[in-house]
């Protein structure tokens, strides 16, 4: 008998963001990492909450709330709790400031 493979334990965090979404932001952002300006891969690519709830924040999946980042920027560096940490939410919500600015 075949045996199936065991349902993984962690339960990943449901953010409501779709693929067209995910998308949108990306080409908003045109597929550059808005910190550090790398160029990103769709499998790379990290949308980021500007004002998560970890900050506050509703969950807001507007495209004014969202910003595309890579892994490193996104996950070790504003998520990841180092030195450089504050530095880039600022540097996020001054990013988001900016582009909402463009729109307006």
């Amino acid at each position: 008998m075949p045996s199936h493979p065991k349902p993984s334990k962690r339960k990943k965090k449901q953010t409501g963001l779709t693929t067209s979404l995910r998308s949108k932001v990306a080409c908003r952002d045109n597929f550059k990492c808005q910190l550090c300006g790398r160029d990103i891969t769709v499998l790379a690519r990290q949308i980021h909450h500007v004002i998560f709830t970890g900050m506050g924040g509703n969950g807001d999946n507007s495209m004014s709330n969202l910003l595309t980042l890579c892994f490193d920027c996104h996950i070790r560096g504003i998520h990841g709790g180092g030195k450089d940490a504050q530095k880039l939410r600022e540097a996020a919500v001054t990013k988001m400031e900016e582009i909402n600015g463009k729109q307006m």
